[in-house]
């Protein structure tokens, strides 16, 4: 992450392409949040603002397992 100079809030470096590539060449077809976050050195609740924000775009589909965790993939 970067931070704006006028600002002063963090901004990603990390384009959603990027994100959606890591999902198209991911070794399954499903991720965790806690797992995005890692794999893009985020904290977690970034990873689930921008994977929220892709949902909602209909880039990604989500599916709530238990009570707090969310598993992401790419609709068919």
């Amino acid at each position: 992450m970067s931070r704006d100079k006028n600002s002063g809030r963090y901004s990603s470096t990390v384009s959603d392409s990027e994100i959606l590539e890591f999902f198209r060449q991911g070794k399954r077809p499903f991720w965790g949040t806690g797992e995005i976050a890692e794999q893009f050195e985020w904290d977690h609740s970034n990873a689930h603002r921008r994977l929220e924000a892709l949902s909602r775009e209909s880039e990604l589909q989500k599916i709530k397992v238990g009570s707090r965790n969310v598993v992401w993939w790419l609709p068919r």
